[in-house]
């Protein structure tokens, strides 16, 4: 699921027409994840998705 959620992230940063509510989702989703023992521990959360 981690992965999934920082490829999303990283499609959003990418995206030609970027607004502050996406860079706001992706900050929040960056936030949920934690490097422990060089894995991604992540807080789940139902939004994946940016609106």
């Amino acid at each position: 699921m981690a992965q999934v959620g920082l490829r999303l992230i990283s499609k959003v940063i990418n995206m030609k027409k970027l607004r502050k509510d996406h860079l706001i989702w992706c900050s929040e989703k960056l936030k949920q994840m934690k490097f422990v023992d060089r894995k991604i521990k992540m807080e789940y959360s139902i939004l994946l998705f940016p609106c």
